[in-house]
């Protein structure tokens, strides 16, 4: 199958395309001006540059949250946009989960540790599995708190969030928690783990393509604001 998979719910904006599993091509962006500006040229030179038809990927996702409130809906539209062009499905799957995804099969419990702004992160906890299992649910909440969430078990704490907050971080976590200091673009762990959600026998109404918000944002929140969170 083959998959274009879009990430601009994090600052470092990425687009990858795979298929059965394999890298094809990866563009990341930083985001100095807003994602949409150079997002579609990325796009079409992706496209060209693969030698897809029109008809093509198989698939299209985005990472569909928690994140930057304006990047989701970049992603989302976009997304929604050339599948419905290309008359191919669209699905959506977690930014925390594409987290995990990229550090593959670690083995042991992964804390994915996004910036949320206002002091406050977004966070959830994973088995280190391939693909990642979510143990509980994602949520946002203050660094120091943490500690409630994960506990003392073995498990790795990574992301932006991680990065921001070390120091509160180093002081509030337990001795089982180790800190890895690692960020990279989450378009390629996205679509990789969208296909194998796929192959484990989820539908694409397990993979809704509907922001995760979790939190109500300063912005302007569409009609379809969705307040159940995650």
């Amino acid at each position: 199958m083959k998959i274009l998979a879009l990430d601009t719910a994090t600052p470092l904006a990425s687009i990858a395309a795979t298929e059965d599993g394999r890298l094809l091509g990866e563009i990341a962006l930083v985001a100095a001006r807003g994602h949409s500006e150079n997002l579609l040229g990325a796009l079409r030179y992706l496209h060209s540059r693969l030698g897809w038809g029109k008809n093509e990927p198989d698939l299209f996702i985005a990472t569909a949250g928690p994140g930057s409130f304006t990047g989701l809906r970049i992603g989302i539209g976009t997304v929604r946009g050339l599948a419905l062009a290309a008359g191919r499905p669209a699905a959506g799957v977690s930014t925390l989960a594409a987290m995990a995804a990229g550090l593959g099969a670690p083995r042991i419990r992964l804390a994915p540790v996004l910036d949320a702004g206002r002091g406050e992160v977004y966070a959830g906890l994973y088995s280190g599995e391939d693909p990642p299992r979510l143990l509980g649910r994602e949520i946002v909440i203050k660094p120091r708190q943490l500690m409630l969430v994960l506990g003392d078990e073995p498990t790795l704490a990574f992301g932006s969030g991680v990065q921001r907050y070390r120091s509160e971080l180093e002081d509030a976590l337990g001795k089982g928690t180790r800190l890895l200091f690692w960020e990279a673009p989450l378009a390629a762990p996205a679509a990789r783990l969208a296909g194998r959600l796929l192959e484990e026998g989820a539908s694409f109404s397990d993979l809704p393509l509907s922001a995760r918000y979790i939190r109500r944002s300063d912005a302007r929140l569409p009609i379809d604001y969705d307040q159940r969170g995650a």
